[in-house]
């Protein structure tokens, strides 16, 4: 059976919201909670992803998988150096799969 169509709305969410918790809780309790959170709410979205399309964005994925990786470290090493290079790596990734 084929997946039913999702909202568009509900797919830029799913893909926004997580950031969104991030600056949120950056702003009020810090680096390192911010990072529990965002490593917490991407799982959760890609979850949610996951149940509604059955199927996982790569994009999504990809990024859930660096966001658990690096964020991780950031909490294990408690250096947020790890998440800050999130964004470079994840470009990096998706830049050189263009080449």
């Amino acid at each position: 059976m084929p997946p039913k169509p999702v909202n568009p709305f509900l797919k830029l969410a799913l893909e926004f919201a997580p950031l969104g918790l991030f600056f949120i809780a950056n702003g009020r309790f810090g680096i390192f909670a911010a990072t529990a959170i965002f490593m917490a709410a991407i799982l959760v979205a890609l979850a949610v992803s996951y149940v509604l399309m059955r199927k996982l964005p790569i994009m999504a994925l990809v990024s859930a998988v660096v966001v658990v990786v690096f964020g991780g470290l950031t909490l294990a090493l408690h250096d947020d150096l790890f998440i800050k290079m999130k964004p470079t790596i994840v470009n990096s990734l998706f830049g050189g799969a263009l080449l």
